[in-house]
């Protein structure tokens, strides 16, 4: 069975984008099988599906070169079934355990996770009927990849249309890799803090929350349930992930503190401000009336509070530092009683703002270095050391799943 992914594509103007999906699949090594009704293959013809996979693209249960049945052999040889489009006419027969053509009689056999990204008119989406359906497919354990607001067949603007193929992607690794991380609570923060100085200037920094959103991602491919501090964030988040404004230090504080009580894993990732503005103007400074000198407070540390009550949970730090990185994320791994920390070389080519990232990843008997990663590859690196703390330091990723 390996990593093996059935696709199957129904009669939908969005048939198109399970193109995109093949390719995206085929392009992280996942072999692909295409299942095509009748419909799908009217608006995309199996020859273009067989241009980006090198696995089975069949329509109907006659396919030459195969052996019968053909519907039980490719239930079989695949760990995750994912419908993509999936109309109102394909999801009221799998809910009704209709099996009439190949992909409905597939979906039936099929005794692994099975997934279905709707798109239709919102008419027929909101309909009692499909409805119905849906929930009757959810109790029976089918995953949705829900809908969102877009352009339609149409012309008109609505919530049937197809999900982000990207979210679609994220959702097919999350059932393909073993849930290493299930019924873990994962808080992250994300992004950096701004202290205003009035309504239209603040202290802040250049964080965009790139490094916290992906490290979400993947945290959230395992299985775990992952809640998302953002402030200020500059990047797209996925759908799937839980986010609660926290957009100044004393936000995150307050949210950080609610969110900690019920978390197994704590990773801060954003940069947050060490200083505010005393008195903050509730008007704009006019340029006449700016102060040469700002009057601040210090913030206090949040990480570091919440090491004092850490009990059994899992903390994870960042140090950005432009001098001595391995002295000074040293200090603070032990100064704040962490688990994990990853220094963070800033520079001229690394660190805020920058694609790649250059530094250290830090634990007990744990010493990684990296340099230029992107930020992808340096969560996925940050997600491989936390295993190695849960499960022991002779953990690898690569044996369970492709990262």
């Amino acid at each position: 069975m390996g990593n093996r992914i059935l696709i199957g594509v129904t009669g939908s103007i969005a048939a198109y984008k399970a193109l995109e999906i093949v390719r995206m699949l085929s392009k992280a090594s996942y072999e692909t099988d295409v299942i095509l009704t009748t419909s799908g293959e009217r608006f995309i013809p199996r020859l273009n599906f067989e241009s980006f996979t090198s696995g089975d693209v069949v329509s109907d249960f006659w396919t030459e070169n195969h052996r019968q049945p053909i519907h039980i052999k490719l239930s079989r040889s695949a760990k995750v079934l994912a419908v993509v489009p999936g109309t109102a006419d394909f999801i009221a027969k799998a809910a009704a355990g209709i099996a009439d053509d190949l992909l409905t009689a597939v979906f039936l056999a099929f005794q692994g996770p099975k997934l279905i990204a709707p798109a239709m008119n919102p008419n027929m989406y909101d309909n009692p009927i499909t409805q119905r359906n849906i929930r009757t497919l959810k109790e029976y354990g089918v995953i949705f990849i829900e809908p969102v607001q877009g352009y339609l067949a149409d012309y008109t603007r609505g919530s049937g249309h197809l999900a982000d193929t990207v979210e679609i992607f994220d959702y097919i690794e999350r059932y393909i890799r073993p849930p290493l991380l299930e019924k873990k609570k994962v808080v992250i923060t994300a992004g950096g803090t701004r202290e205003p100085l009035d309504p239209v200037r603040f202290l802040g920094n250049p964080s965009t929350g790139l490094t916290g959103i992906e490290l979400a991602k993947e945290l959230w491919k395992l299985g775990s349930d992952v809640t998302v501090l953002g402030a200020n964030l500059l990047v797209p988040v996925p759908s799937y992930l839980k986010v609660i404004s926290s957009d100044s230090h004393s936000k995150m504080e307050l949210n950080a503190k609610k969110q900690f009580k019920g978390c197994d894993i704590y990773i801060s990732t954003a940069a947050i401000s060490d200083f505010s503005p005393v008195s903050p103007s509730k008007h704009k400074i006019k340029k006449s009336g700016m102060p040469s000198r700002l009057n601040l407070t210090k913030n206090s540390d949040i990480l570091k509070e919440l090491s004092k009550i850490k009990g059994k949970r899992i903390l994870i730090g960042f140090a950005a530092e432009t001098v001595n990185l391995e002295k000074e994320t040293i200090r603070k791994l032990k100064e704040k009683r962490l688990d994990i920390i990853i220094g963070n070389l800033i520079g001229s080519k690394s660190g805020f703002g920058f694609v790649s990232a250059t530094g250290i990843i830090l634990g007990r008997d744990i010493r990684v270095e990296f340099s230029g990663l992107d930020k992808k590859q340096l969560s996925r690196k940050i997600v491989e050391v936390l295993l190695q703390v849960l499960y022991g330091n002779s953990f690898s990723l690569d044996n369970f799943c492709k990262i």
